[in-house]
């Protein structure tokens, strides 16, 4: 067999690849199109015959559709060695960002590689199904059967091969469709969907926050956050101390307090004018509200080492 790539078992003594250097490395042994870049991703077509791939952890998912009947495939990683199996015409194989094989595949060969940029995976879960995508991984598989996926991947590939730039934008849309039937059918975010029924989605939590520390020196009410959360007052209350552990005005009345403890140390302002800043009605409200919060005033907390 011809072998594309440094001898090692399932591995590359090369580290972490982009696709665009990995690629370089494959056209050696296999015979490819010219790499179709868009701003989503990019997606490149192999053949050859009778190969043995060490393919390196690259920095983007991988997903491979295999064309042209069936092939005969075998596996082997770093710590275990599959037998030879054969994969489906228009069968998926999906490999995570960071993984590393060693494939051997006998008879024609023909590939279709889609790179998947991590961030961008990242960004469609969390805009998309509303959860936190450091806690969802997308899972391997190989051979396995998707027509819905393998018919995206197929029209990607007719787009990109056509090298005409005003298909991009229907290029990218299909890539969108990708990455959701990846999301939702290859990744464990299938087993985070049972977060709490009131708790708050990252992206909303994230906008309360910023609400918050943009308006710290004005007065800030439940429905304010509530209308940023684009919730009821209601349920946005109760989802947001599910997610934080303190309600919304608490929390609120935390980071002011937060914040003065801030300008106290680092500044030289009067005691109205960290009041003021930081939101509090009076001096005196401020006052009292720092000395329950840190245990001690304004004025002997700043003296503090």
């Amino acid at each position: 067999m011809d072998e594309a790539g440094p001898a090692g078992h399932g591995g590359s003594a090369c580290g972490v690849m982009s696709p665009a250097s990995w690629g370089e490395r494959l056209s050696a042994t296999l015979a490819t199109t010219n790499l179709c870049s868009h701003r989503s991703g990019c997606i490149r077509r192999w053949s050859g015959q009778n190969i043995e791939i060490i393919q390196p952890p690259l920095d983007h998912h991988l997903v491979v559709l295999h064309l042209s009947g069936v092939k005969h495939l075998r596996r082997i990683g770093q710590y275990s060695e599959a037998d030879w199996t054969d994969i489906p015409d228009a069968a998926i194989t999906i490999i995570p960002a960071g993984a590393h094989y060693r494939w051997c595949m006998t008879g024609p060969i023909d590939l279709a590689h889609l790179y998947v940029d991590v961030a961008r995976l990242n960004y469609l879960i969390e805009s998309d199904f509303d959860r936190d995508p450091s806690k969802v991984q997308l899972l391997d598989a190989v051979g396995v059967t998707d027509p819905l996926l393998s018919e995206i991947i197929k029209t990607m590939l007719a787009e990109g091969l056509s090298g005409t730039t005003e298909h991009s934008a229907y290029f990218d849309r299909l890539f969108d469709l990708a990455l959701g039937q990846l999301a939702l059918r290859y990744s464990t975010i299938q087993f985070v969907t049972a977060r709490a029924r009131h708790s708050l989605a990252p992206r909303r939590l994230r906008r309360v926050l910023e609400y918050v520390e943009a308006h710290l020196s004005e007065s800030i009410h439940l429905d304010d956050l509530a209308q940023v959360a684009n919730l009821s007052r209601y349920h946005f209350s109760r989802a947001f101390q599910n997610s934080v552990g303190d309600s919304p005005l608490a929390f609120v009345g935390r980071r002011r307090l937060e914040a003065a403890k801030h300008i106290l140390k680092r500044t030289d302002h009067p005691l109205s004018v960290v009041a003021k800043l930081c939101g509090f009605l009076s001096q005196s409200h401020f006052s009292a509200s720092f000395r329950k919060y840190a245990g001690c005033t304004p004025t002997l907390y700043r003296k503090q080492d």
